[in-house]
């Protein structure tokens, strides 16, 4: 990678903390003409581990988002958004798929992910039918179980869809 980009701050700095690309692609620079001793290796180090920390957390939050589309695929009466949602449904698995094929060191995370993303997802899913279904809320409270109904590897598996209710 060569990076000859050339960005400038107006205001002539170049610090972490005054302008973070810039900052960036000094680093960037640093490391590809190999002046090591130059490096604001603190900082760098801790970018290196807030991406690690960042990949974890979308991870979790795509999980969850596809759980609670799942749960809006099952329960939901109205039937008008579920295109939508397994337009969602279908775009957070392949998403989902792209970062685990792009980092697989996260696979043996979704298990222990999967818990909490239901409880995120089962909120996320019992809020929306509070706006859209209002007149259903609480009957969806007591319908979408607190507990998974299905396992991750389901929910991640291209052609299932939870059975809906008649």
């Amino acid at each position: 990678m060569n990076v000859q980009t050339k960005i400038q701050n107006p205001k002539g700095e170049d610090g972490y903390e005054t302008d973070f690309a810039l900052w960036a692609l000094k680093q960037a620079r640093l490391i590809e003409e190999g002046r090591f001793a130059e490096l604001d290796i603190a900082n760098l180090v801790d970018e290196v581990e807030s991406l690690g920390r960042s990949q974890k957390a979308e991870l979790r939050n795509r999980l969850a988002t596809l759980i609670e589309h799942l749960l809006k695929y099952e329960y939901g009466i109205q039937r008008d958004p579920s295109h939508g949602w397994l337009s969602t449904i279908n775009r957070e698995r392949y998403m989902i798929g792209q970062q685990i094929k792009d980092s697989p060191s996260l696979m043996p995370l979704l298990e222990s992910f999967f818990e909490e993303a239901w409880k995120v997802g089962l909120n996320d899913a019992l809020n929306s039918f509070s706006i859209y279904e209002r007149d259903r809320y609480e009957t969806y409270k007591l319908e979408l179980p607190s507990t998974p109904s299905f396992d991750v590897e389901q929910a991640l598996e291209r052609t299932f869809l939870p059975e809906r209710e008649s």
